[in-house]
């Protein structure tokens, strides 16, 4: 190969690179709960915990509970947009929220 090739290649490879963080950083970012403001559907668990605002650890541990609406399908955890919305007025009921 000559020399200039070589030049070409690490600059298209710096780009790669580039592109592949820029691309991490946005799959670590929060997801963005606008796009689901409707109450059909499901959230995924990220999705859930991101709605709720916790972690999802806290997440996962409110899916133990009797209550809470969710179920798995294999290994991943499923939680109805209008049941976990009602599920909400039913918790800030119990408080007294207004």
């Amino acid at each position: 190969m000559e020399p200039a090739a070589y030049v070409i290649l690490n600059e298209v490879m710096k780009e790669i690179k580039e592109v592949k963080r820029g691309l991490e950083e946005i799959l670590e970012r929060p997801v963005d709960m606008q796009v689901s403001t409707d109450d059909e559907g499901v959230f995924t668990s990220k999705e859930a915990a991101a709605y709720l605002g916790i972690g999802l650890n806290s997440f996962y541990e409110l899916c133990n509970a009797k209550e809470f609406p969710s179920f798995k399908v294999g290994s991943k955890i499923i939680v109805p947009k209008r049941k976990l919305k009602e599920w909400i007025e039913k918790q800030a009921n119990k408080k007294g929220c207004k």
